[in-house]
């Protein structure tokens, strides 16, 4: 089974991340960039995500919402 993932948007609109999240469907592919903390420190692996549901009625203090992922097993 493939991993899922939330995705959440931060409160300040820096890099766009806001306006990307806002404009997605569900269906979409994103490139998600994972950056490996323990082996490999600094290598950074970009792989493809899908949205699966986006979750904006749930905001807190960091976020407006976040978007449901799940990765689609490939990497490049």
């Amino acid at each position: 089974m493939l991993g899922q993932a939330r995705a959440y948007v931060p409160i300040e609109n820096r890099g766009g991340y806001q306006v990307a999240a806002e404009n997605s469907a569900v269906g979409d592919k994103v490139i998600v960039i994972l950056r490996s903390r323990r082996t490999q420190l600094g290598k950074v692996m970009p792989t493809l995500w899908e949205i699966v549901s986006k979750h904006f009625d749930e905001p807190n203090h960091n976020s407006i919402g976040y978007l449901l992922l799940t990765n689609t097993g490939k990497a490049f």
